[in-house]
């Protein structure tokens, strides 16, 4: 345990001149103003070791300043005796602070740590920048830098893990990047493959589906050839237009622009002239004729 005597009117400097060593001679050193005990554990004090507060050669005091903050340095050189982590020779930090006591804070410092070196990374699209500070923060940056984005199906690793368009993979069987995929149906399927669309944002066919051909009328080759022509999903005698008709009502086809019409148990379908009135079943779509076998609005 630390035994003090108090050192008269040098306690706020802590200056005890020969006070401590003549009050007892085990008591040689001054610890936040007291006389400290030379035999016990004297740790940090708040001022400078007993050397700077012996009198000099004209037996004066001499002014010792303290070091409140204990990091070595006092008064008269700590530019912030607060903190132990600023005084004269710290490292400069971006923090908004001189660190160092040089009267530059961060960017203006040539001694900032950090700034300058790499940062971010350089896997797939992204490319690295540099440290800079900004605003008493460290950031990445610069014109050489390329953040990860959102992951495209473009065969670029947007997202900079090392993986390329994983998200449009193992998404079920016949659904995924790569997976073999039909379009159209019928003489008009087609084969191909699930491949990225235009704008890289999803899974399309690459197969284009063929162009339908006539399927009937009922007696001819086309309702014997076991192939759904028309590709309407419905082949051969399956096919209305494959069937004997009795009545002209059976060889309607709801378009609006056909003469449908049954002779010879055969639908006979034509197409009325260009200009003649149709209706198309649909409301306020202005006067409609048929143009080239469909229903258009004049």
């Amino acid at each position: 345990m630390k035994r003090t005597i108090r050192c008269g009117v040098f306690v706020f400097f802590c200056v005890c001149v020969f006070a401590c060593s003549m009050q007892n001679p085990s008591y040689e050193q001054c610890d936040g103003g007291a006389c400290l005990d030379g035999g016990a554990d004297i740790g940090k004090s708040d001022s400078v070791p007993l050397p700077d507060s012996m009198p000099d050669s004209t037996g004066e005091a001499k002014i010792v300043y303290p070091d409140k903050d204990r990091d070595g340095h006092t008064t008269e050189t700590d530019c912030n005796d607060d903190n132990e982590n600023i005084y004269p020779g710290a490292d400069e930090v971006c923090n908004g602070v001189d660190d160092d006591c040089d009267g530059k804070i961060d960017k203006n410092d040539d001694n900032l740590i950090g700034v300058g070196k790499a940062c971010g990374n350089s896997i797939g699209e992204c490319k690295q920048g540099t440290l800079e500070c900004t605003n008493a923060t460290l950031i990445c940056d610069g014109p050489t830098l390329v953040l990860p984005q959102n992951e495209l199906c473009d065969g670029k690793d947007n997202n900079c893990d090392g993986e390329i368009d994983e998200d449009f993979k193992n998404l079920g069987t016949g659904n995924s990047l790569g997976d073999t995929c039909t379009s159209g149906q019928g003489a008009c399927a087609t084969s191909g493959w699930m491949q990225c669309n235009g704008s890289a944002t999803k899974l399309v066919c690459s197969a284009v589906a063929g162009v339908p051909s006539l399927e009937g009328p009922a007696g001819s080759s086309t309702c014997y050839d076991g192939k759904d022509n028309d590709c309407d999903g419905l082949a051969d005698l399956l096919d209305p237009n494959c069937v004997s008709c009795s009545k002209d009502s059976d060889c309607n086809d709801q378009n609006a622009c056909t003469s449908d019409s049954c002779v010879g148990g055969i639908c006979q379908n034509s197409n009325l002239a260009d200009d003649t009135p149709c209706s198309d079943g649909l409301f306020c779509s202005g006067i409609e004729a048929c143009k080239s076998g469909k229903c258009e609005s004049g």
